[in-house]
């Protein structure tokens, strides 16, 4: 289930200061297993931009 809230911005895809905050912890906080498999295209493309 994908619970970050992306959007357009201007034909870009966008994320909140405070969704990114929570990707990140989530990113290095996770012990097991983080299955980001349904966000991997929106991942790809946010980070693209803020390139």
């Amino acid at each position: 289930m994908n619970d970050f809230l992306f959007k357009y911005v201007d034909g870009r895809l966008a994320v909140d200061e405070d969704e990114l905050r929570l990707l990140y912890v989530a990113f290095t906080r996770a012990q097991h297993l983080l299955d980001v498999s349904d966000l991997r295209d929106d991942l790809l493309r946010l980070f693209a931009s803020r390139r």
